[in-house]
C-alpha cells in the first residue's frame, strides 16, 4: 500500500478506524463525530485506483485534491474535540487498504458510517467469551460520560436457552452489566440487558438494531476483510440504515 504515516502522537485513547472516500467523502453526521469524542479517530481517506493506472501516478496527479478534501473531513473532527490522524492512500482495493490500515494502526474498532438523525441508544450484541470484554471497552467509553442508553443483547442458541429456562444467560447479562458499572464507570439506570433465543443470531440482531441508533459487534469470521467488512456487519449497515462499529479480536 502507498500511504503516509499517521500523524499524532500515541496515547491510552481507544482507536477507531473511519474510512472515506476522496476526493468526494461522504459527509458524517455531527452526532456520530461528537460520539466518537472519547476515542482517537484514524481517518483514512482512499483513492479507488483504475485497473490500468499506477498508484504512484494516481498520487501524483491527484494526491493535492484528496489531501485537501480528507482535510476537510478532519476538520469537522478537529472542531468537536475529537483526536483525528489522518492518512491518504491510493490503491486499487478499499476494502484490502481498510483491512491492512486497521491491523498496522492497531485500531481496536472499525465504523463502518451510515447517517445518524438521533443518537441515543446503543446496542452492543455480545457473546460469552473474551470478546465481551472488547466490546465493553469501547461501549463504556462511549456511554461514560454521556446520556447515551445501551442495550446488551445475547442471543442464545435454543439448547441453550432451554436448559434451566435461560438463567444461565441472564446470570452472564448480570455479570456484564456489573462490569459495564464497576469497571467502565457506567450509570446502571443506563443499561439494560436482553437474553433472545434462537439458532441464527442474525436476524435476531437486525430486528434489535432498528430501535436503536448505533450498532456495537465483534469480528467472527479468521478473515478480518470479511469480519469487519463482509457478510454479517455489512449486511447489518446496510439493510438497517445504522452504523455499525465492529470491535476487533486481539491487536
Amino acid at each position: 500500500m502507498s500511504a503516509e504515516a499517521y500523524d499524532g502522537t500515541d496515547g491510552d485513547k481507544l482507536r477507531v478506524l473511519v474510512s472515506v472516500d476522496v476526493p468526494d467523502p461522504e459527509q458524517i453526521s455531527p452526532l456520530l463525530i461528537e460520539m466518537l469524542e472519547p476515542l482517537r479517530v484514524c481517518l483514512l481517506g482512499t483513492y479507488v485506483v483504475p485497473e490500468q493506472t499506477a498508484p504512484e501516478q494516481a498520487r501524483e496527479q491527484f494526491e493535492s485534491e484528496t489531501s485537501a478534501a480528507l482535510e476537510e473531513v478532519a476538520a469537522v473532527f478537529d472542531d468537536a474535540g475529537v483526536e483525528v490522524e489522518r492518512q491518504v492512500v491510493f490503491v486499487p482495493d478499499r476494502l484490502e487498504a481498510a483491512e491492512r490500515t486497521a491491523v498496522e494502526q492497531d485500531c481496536h474498532a472499525v465504523l463502518l458510517v451510515k447517517p445518524v438523525y438521533s443518537l441515543k441508544r446503543i446496542l452492543a450484541a455480545v457473546r460469552p467469551g473474551p470478546m465481551d470484554t472488547r466490546i465493553l471497552h469501547v461501549l463504556g467509553d462511549l456511554l461514560r460520560d454521556t446520556d447515551y442508553s445501551a442495550t446488551l443483547l445475547y442471543v442464545a442458541p435454543e439448547e441453550e436457552g432451554e436448559e434451566e429456562d435461560g438463567r444461565t444467560s441472564r446470570k452472564e447479562m448480570r455479570l456484564l452489566e456489573r462490569e459495564l458499572v464497576e469497571q467502565e464507570g457506567v450509570d446502571a439506570d443506563r443499561i439494560a440487558t436482553r437474553v433472545a433465543v434462537g439458532d441464527d443470531p442474525e436476524p435476531v440482531v437486525e430486528e434489535a438494531a432498528r430501535d436503536h441508533d448505533v450498532v456495537l459487534i465483534g469480528e467472527t469470521k479468521p478473515s478480518v476483510q470479511e469480519k469487519i467488512f463482509g457478510s454479517f456487519s455489512r449486511r447489518l449497515a446496510d439493510d438497517t440504515d445504522r452504523p455499525v462499529l465492529v470491535v476487533r479480536r486481539e491487536l
